[in-house]
């Protein structure tokens, strides 16, 4: 029997999607690469479908730019996020993200949890990992 493979991600499309983003802001490989903090080979390789995008990439574009990382990785939804219309769990989020940024204790418990979580279900995390 078969095994069926798994839906994976295109890592061209991603790409392609990344490019335009880059193009769409008017920005240069190294531009980029001095707003998000990546050299540009590394912008570069994920633009032409080579390699992942790494978080920091991705945290980046967020931050900077208020890139909908689901357009990104799936092609799904606007390219910008429209930042007026947030649903309640994107402002918490929001407001998450902003107490992990300001305060060290929320910080260290957050990371924390995820350290544990990840120790208790590697091997759920080490199936998801392999399926990128």
């Amino acid at each position: 029997m078969k095994k069926k493979k798994k839906p994976g991600i295109d890592l061209k499309q991603i790409g392609q999607r990344l490019e335009a983003v880059r193009k769409a802001l008017a920005l240069t490989l190294v531009k980029m690469e001095e707003i998000i903090g990546l050299s540009k080979s590394q912008i570069a390789a994920a633009e032409k479908g080579e390699k992942k995008p790494s978080t920091t990439y991705l945290h980046g574009l967020i931050t900077h730019f208020k890139v909908n990382i689901n357009y990104i990785l799936t092609g799904n939804g606007d390219m910008f996020l429209d930042r007026k219309n947030k649903t309640e769990e994107e402002k918490d989020m929001d407001e998450l993200f902003d107490l992990m940024r300001k305060v060290r204790m929320v910080r260290y418990a957050v990371l924390s949890f995820f350290q544990e979580y990840m120790k208790r279900n590697k091997d759920l995390v080490k199936e998801f990992l392999d399926e990128e």
